[in-house]
């Protein structure tokens, strides 16, 4: 998830990475509760991916947002400021953002939420309305210098075994959106906020049963912990 303010400001981004959950379920639930949802050994790779990058890494089995996430995204931005305060929060209409115990978690912390209407995220979301096509573009540029650097070392050596391209790491992954997102600016960020205007005939989207059919066949997972996941939105 991008965090990004009506000012231009920008908060570090929470990030979901697949990663399959031990068998063992005491360590399962010790990986939930104290490693984000990632095994020993992985997690002190991810603490130190964390660290660098700034943001926060979340895993679970289908790398899916879930409800969880949601309460977990709260905490994380919402409750150490002063609560007096309040803040408005749009998010699109992706069931796991509206639960009853995320609904009421946000107004615990005086966080009220606002819904993008199904469907129209390309006209209100001010992350799909400005910000998603240059991020984007700037991610894609980062690989391809990273596809054209691999060309060259292979290229540079003596014994030219034929070419075989390696895959971005994971640390290449969050590194590369993580610097695209601090490349964008406030400037762009801002203008997601210009003010928009509701077309007639909203489409009806069913969304929650497609996402319900996809946890049924396993395709992505909605009860990880209370401690994992990952949001990919953006908060105002």
């Amino acid at each position: 998830m991008f965090l990004g303010v009506s000012d231009g400001n920008q908060y570090p981004p929470f990030y979901v990475l697949k990663t399959p959950p031990s068998e063992n379920s005491d360590t399962a639930e010790r990986s939930a509760t104290s490693r984000y949802g990632f095994g020993v050994r992985l997690w002190k790779d991810i603490k130190v991916l964390s660290e660098s990058s700034g943001a926060q890494i979340y895993g679970n089995r289908c790398g899916w947002w879930n409800s969880a996430l949601s309460i977990e995204f709260l905490d994380y931005r919402f409750a150490a400021r002063d609560s007096a305060e309040p803040v408005l929060l749009l998010w699109d209409a992706f069931s796991a953002h509206w639960t009853e115990e995320v609904a009421q978690h946000a107004g615990d912390l005086n966080v009220f939420l606002l819904k993008v209407p199904p469907g129209l995220t390309s006209v209100f979301q001010p992350a799909d309305v400005a910000w998603f096509g240059p991020l984007k573009r700037s991610i894609r540029g980062k690989w391809v210098q990273f596809v054209v650097q691999q060309l060259k070392d292979h290229d540079a050596k003596d014994d030219q075994a034929p070419f075989r391209l390696l895959a971005p790491s994971r640390s290449d992954a969050v590194n590369w959106a993580c610097k695209s997102w601090q490349q964008l600016g406030p400037r762009i960020v801002k203008s997601g906020f210009k003010q928009r205007t509701i077309p007639d005939n909203i489409p009806e989207l069913h969304q929650d049963e497609l996402v319900e059919l996809l946890q049924i066949h396993l395709v992505i997972d909605e009860t990880i912990s209370e401690a994992n996941d990952v949001i990919v939105d953006a908060v105002w």
